[in-house]
This record gives structure tokens, C-alpha cells and sequence, in this order.
């Protein structure tokens, strides 16, 4: 209804999805996954009834999550993948950062190093473009010490401490 110009709004269905996101997170963060994978198949559910492509890429990752710390990493890429084609997560490139780094522990995770460190290659290029400094840098430098992780893994102990000390030193670049 108007009144004098006014329009009242009801909260819209959207909203509902964006606090239930809320929700699944702080039980998320609570280390309680298995909750939290009811809640974001929910906001999966409700948000494909309503095609909002910001819900469907949040509950995607977050049932990705959930299964990568339950020891599932298949069907956490599978929800990555799924994340990945949404039109809300081609346009934002937080979420194709989180995407490529999620795929890029995944597969670190499972020993393929090669593969994963091409994805976080990719993720250090979407890092590069963020607006935001500050994060910018602590996308960046969590990045290298992964990179760095990879390497020592593979006994390239020179390539490794070199992304270890561009981590270390990531704070003061630009």
C-alpha cells in the first residue's frame, strides 16, 4: 500500500533466504555440519522455487563445505561446480575467488597437487582484481602459504619458502 509516496514492503521471499543464510552460517561456524547441511539444502530448495541465483550459490557453498569437512570431497566439487555456473557467482568475483579456492583444497586434499595449483593460480588472479585492499591482501596471502604448502609437499623446498616469503611479505606489496 502508498501512502503519500510511501510504499511498505512486506519482507520479500528473498529476505527469508538471506536469514536463513545467516543461520546456516553461525551453525556452520559452530562446527555443526551435518545442521548446517539441512539449512543450506533448504536454501538451495527455496531459492531454486524462487530462481535467486545468490541464494542457490551460498547454500551451494555452504553444502560444499560441509561435506569437504566431513571428509566428502566429491560431492563438495560437485556443489562447487554447481556454484560455479550461477549467473549471481559469474559476477562477483568474491565468490569465484572462494570457488577457486575451494576447488584448489579439494584437490590439494586428495593429493593432486599439479591440478590444484593451477586452481589457486586462478584464484590469485581473481585476488588481484578485488577492489578492496586490505582484502585483496589476506585473499593473497593465504593463497601463497597453500601454494607454499603444495610445494613442500612435492619436496620443492626453494619454490616453497619462496611463496612462504611472498606471504610474509604480501602485507607491504601492492
Amino acid at each position: 500500500a502508498t501512502f503519500f509516496g510511501f510504499i511498505s514492503n512486506p519482507p520479500t521471499h528473498n529476505e527469508e533466504i538471506d536469514s536463513l543464510i545467516e543461520v546456516a552460517r553461525t551453525v556452520y561456524s559452530n562446527e555443526e555440519y551435518k545442521k548446517s547441511l539441512q539449512i543450506y539444502n533448504s536454501i538451495v530448495k527455496l531459492s531454486e522455487e524462487k530462481n535467486y541465483s545468490k541464494g542457490k550459490v551460498i547454500g551451494y557453498l555452504g553444502i560444499s563445505g560441509a561435506h569437504y569437512n566431513i571428509g566428502k570431497l566429491d560431492v563438495s566439487t560437485l556443489y562447487l561446480i554447481k556454484a560455479r555456473e550461477e549467473s549471481y557467482a559469474k559476477n562477483n568475483p568474491n565468490i569465484l575467488y572462494s570457488i577457486s579456492v575451494r576447488e584448489g583444497l579439494n584437490l590439494h586434499t586428495i593429493g593432486l597437487y599439479d591440478e590444484a595449483l593451477k586452481k589457486y593460480r586462478e584464484s590469485l588472479k581473481i585476488a588481484s582484481k578485488l577492489n578492496d585492499k586490505e582484502d585483496r591482501i589476506d585473499k593473497s596471502y593465504s593463497v601463497y602459504i597453500n601454494i607454499g604448502d603444495l610445494y613442500q609437499l612435492k619436496k620443492q623446498n626453494d619454490s616453497a619458502l619462496y611463496f612462504y616469503k611472498t606471504a610474509y611479505n604480501s602485507s607491504t606489496r601492492d
